[in-house]
């Protein structure tokens, strides 16, 4: 029997089963489900919490749908429902249908302009003439006039390469503050509640919510949180390793294993859990192309104090492989 010891880890297994759920499970994947629930009791008492937010989640979908702003907004289906003879004949299609229109309205409107799932690399020219690529799973909205280009970065990571401007400079948004360039190639990442702006080419003046701007040139990066810190010079090796997402490799160097395991994640849908947090800050490195996730187990295994336990064939427990005995 499998022995999870960490509540928080407890509970990201059970949100995977929820949502695997959700989305219907097989009968041997129904069986495994079964196994992991009486193993413990924690497992129970965090599986029918995880339900429960799922369920709030639905119940938010509901209110929203319910909301007086989007039931003003002018619902085309809504001209064809009002007839009478529909409405008296049908009375339930009309709910159905007005509910359905305002599902797929609200959907729309709190959609991001661009997003990208887990493991997907998604590359775009917007109607300037720059090229945004967005890595695995962010989201951008897209907010352009005549007097400037601003992209709104909500999560994840994107690289940007500027088509000149003088007069409309574009403008990269985040939480922690703005990169704005005219003529550039930079790269910006949100993690941590933190932004690190990442140059290639040219320059970019990088400004915190409070704070004066701070102009990086190529090869240097800085991090934003609620100021500014300070400009680091990168290598011009350790500017293309720190950008080889875009080609779908991954390079590590020295990193917690938490935070390797957190990357991993995001390109493939075969997750990793560490167990023991003792793991969790063990420094690891290495190559690997993005989503290749069995590469990654048998380095740790190979490499590193590590013992892997595939419970699912989407989910990989880490746990901190016992010492060799000397006979």
């Amino acid at each position: 029997m499998i022995q999870l010891v960490h509540n928080n880890d407890i509970a990201q297994q059970a949100s995977i089963w929820v949502e695997r759920q959700a989305d219907g499970l097989d009968a041997h994947q129904t069986q495994l489900l079964r196994q992991w629930l009486a193993a413990d009791s924690a497992h129970r008492v965090a599986f029918k919490q995880a339900r429960e937010d799922w369920s709030k989640v639905q119940v938010a979908v509901q209110n929203l749908m319910a909301a007086p702003s989007l039931q003003s907004l002018p619902v085309r289906a809504s001209i064809v429902l009002d007839r009478p003879a529909e409405r008296l004949r049908r009375p339930w299609l009309r709910v159905a249908s007005v509910a359905f229109c305002l599902f797929a309205l609200s959907f729309w409107l709190l959609s991001p302009d661009f997003q990208t799932g887990i493991g997907e690399i998604q590359a775009v020219e917007l109607a300037d003439g720059s090229r945004l690529t967005l890595n695995a799973s962010s989201k951008v909205d897209i907010a352009f006039t005549e007097t400037e280009r601003r992209i709104i970065l909500r999560s994840g990571e994107i690289f940007i390469e500027v088509a000149k401007n003088p007069n409309r400079p574009l403008i990269v948004e985040t939480e922690q503050g703005e990169a704005r360039a005219v003529g550039t190639a930079f790269n910006v990442r949100l993690r941590d509640n933190t932004a690190a702006v990442l140059v290639a080419e040219g320059l970019v003046d990088v400004t915190a919510k409070s704070g004066e701007p701070q102009r990086l040139a190529a090869n240097q990066s800085i991090k934003l949180a609620e100021q500014v810190g300070l400009i680091n010079e990168r290598r011009s090796e350790d500017v293309a390793t720190a950008l080889a997402w875009r080609e779908q490799r991954l390079f590590f160097s020295n990193v917690a294993l938490a935070e390797f395991v957190e990357e991993m994640n995001r390109y493939s849908y075969q997750h990793m859990v560490i167990v023991d947090s003792e793991l969790s800050s063990v420094r690891v490195g290495g190559a690997f192309s993005a989503g290749d996730t069995p590469a990654a187990v048998s380095m740790l295994e190979a490499g590193f104090s590590v013992k892997a336990v595939q419970l699912t064939p989407l989910l990989t427990l880490l746990y901190r492989s016992a010492p060799d005995t000397v006979e």
